[in-house]
């Protein structure tokens, strides 16, 4: 039952007893967490890995470097179905030719929920390393849409076949 799970869970992490509110994805954050280490099939004690070279690369080849990285040290069905890469660029204007580029992993990516009469605007991007370039769909949400909705988009525009 619902109320025996979130009593396990207090007992690994107490922050979740009582009768606090808590974020769902503060739940889901513990959850994925707990069983990605549990299953990661990565050597333990973990490589130490550098982060790629940006020297004369294009941003796939950094960021393809970047995912190889982060497998040698997480290789679970959690980062297969749930990790993505985010790419940040820092420019430094003081410095001639001075930016840092990076593809850090992320497992969860908050948005705000916009008040009405606000419409939502998606990008996804999907890459399958390396068979398949990647591919950019944008969608837009209106106001009375649901993400139910958006969720049937995403799935109409990547099908899973394809």
């Amino acid at each position: 039952s619902p109320t025996e799970i979130k009593e396990l869970i207090a007992e690994k992490r107490p922050e979740f007893g009582g009768y606090q509110q808590h974020d769902a994805q503060e739940v889901l954050t513990f959850l994925l967490d707990g069983l990605h280490e549990d299953v990661n099939r990565a050597p333990y004690p973990r490589p130490i890995v550098e982060d790629p070279s940006t020297d004369g690369k294009t941003d796939m080849e950094i960021a393809h470097e970047a995912w190889l990285g982060n497998l040698r040290r997480n290789s679970s069905k959690i980062v297969e179905i749930f990790q993505f890469q985010v790419r940040s660029e820092i420019i430094f204007p003081e410095v001639d030719g001075g930016k840092s580029l990076k593809f850090d992993p992320m497992m969860y990516l908050s948005l705000p929920v916009p008040s009405p009469p606000h419409v939502l605007q998606v990008t996804v991007t999907l890459r399958s390393y390396p068979e398949v370039a990647p591919v950019r769909r944008s969608f837009t949400i209106p106001k009375d849409k649901t993400f139910k909705d958006l969720e049937a988009q995403i799935m109409e525009a990547f099908p899973a076949d394809g």
